[in-house]
């Protein structure tokens, strides 16, 4: 929650964005440990959100595209888990686009 004050606090700070971005990724696996899978799909669709956002505003990194790519990667894994397969399918192929 931290992390997230300080990136409203400064919206337009790249590095901090990506960060929010990385830790939501690691607190859905978190999540995912403990069984929390619809907790997980949360935290995977903020990071994604943030991700479409940092790639829409810079088309050229690939660090940014990578990082996209694998949260809906995560995010798919997550849908299909909870028995949603379109919407699974879906993430996967915007994954790879």
């Amino acid at each position: 929650e931290r992390l997230r004050a300080v990136v409203t606090a400064d919206p337009r700070n790249v590095f901090l964005r990506r960060s929010l971005a990385t830790q939501l990724n690691a607190y859905a696996a978190d999540q995912l440990a403990t069984g929390d899978a619809v907790g997980a799909r949360a935290s995977y669709v903020e990071s994604a959100s943030i991700m479409r956002a940092l790639v829409a505003a810079d088309t050229a990194n690939a660090e940014h595209g990578r990082d996209l790519a694998y949260a809906l990667d995560r995010l798919a894994g997550v849908q299909l888990a909870l028995g949603d397969a379109d919407a699974a399918l879906a993430t996967a192929r915007d994954a790879v686009a």
